[in-house]
């Protein structure tokens, strides 16, 4: 006499068929996903006459001689001179930000744009959409 399968047992194997096949898809999908290339910079040592054709390259952006670089590590350091940076623009200035938050150093330099504004000088402000979801209307 041949064992009897009763309906749970047939729907185990209806679901353990679904799962395989699911898995199947997932891997063949994902197997098609290809991953970006990461830009590794050479290294090029700022005397070297090739490192302001490189980096112009690398950075689709020109390098100007006369420009000057400040390494900032922090908040502390950051928002006074952007704040400073701001006050300082005769004709125009661009400030780009990924994440606002409320708070003084938004407040320093909401104040500071809006002085140079007022002033004549044109200012150009970019916020991203996801980083600034909880900017304050009035902001």
């Amino acid at each position: 006499m041949e064992p009897s399968y009763g309906p749970s047992s047939t729907r185990i194997a209806c679901r353990l068929r679904s799962l395989a096949i699911i898995a199947a898809l997932t891997v063949a999908v994902v197997s098609c996903v290809r991953t970006p290339t990461s830009i590794v910079f050479p290294e090029v040592a700022i005397e070297d006459p090739s490192f302001a054709p490189t980096m112009e390259a690398y950075t689709a952006a020109p390098v100007r001689w006369a420009n000057r670089v400040d390494l900032l590590l922090n908040g502390e350091q950051i928002f006074p001179a952007q704040v400073e940076a701001i006050r300082s623009a005769q004709l125009t200035f661009t400030y780009a930000q990924y994440v606002y938050e409320a708070g003084p150093p938004a407040q320093a330099l909401l104040k500071a744009m809006t002085e140079r504004c007022r002033a004549g000088v044109h200012g150009h402000v970019l916020v991203d959409g996801i980083g600034s979801l909880a900017m304050p209307a009035e902001s």
